[in-house]
């Protein structure tokens, strides 16, 4: 997890965090960040600190699409979703955030 930005506040020996959304987060609390991808948690000290995975955009709103990835004939897959390999041969699935597995298995050309 990197840190983030976010103000903090210590009142009366009470630890919160103001998130990019403008909320106020107690400590130990996770909230979605601002750009609708990534997760952030209040720590102990006011700070938030947020996960910085790279999202996949979509839409004229800057949006991101959490669970797609694009198939080799540039189809979008959901999360979950099998589909045949660039190769022809071997099977992917589609996994979380646009990532994808494949199986390795050798296979014959012609």
């Amino acid at each position: 997890m990197l840190s983030t930005e976010g103000r903090y506040y210590r009142k009366y020996g009470e630890v919160t965090c103001e998130g990019d959304d403008g909320k106020t987060y107690q400590k130990g609390e996770s909230y979605t960040a601002a750009d609708g991808c990534n997760t952030c948690r209040c720590t102990h000290t006011g700070t938030s600190h947020c996960t910085k995975k790279s999202c996949k955009k979509y839409g004229d709103d800057g949006g991101y699409k959490k669970h797609v990835c694009t198939d080799s004939d540039g189809v979008e897959r959901k999360q979950g979703d099998s589909y045949l390999g660039s190769d022809g041969c071997n099977t992917c699935t589609c996994l979380a955030y646009g990532k994808e597995a494949c199986t390795r298995m050798y296979c014959r050309s012609g």
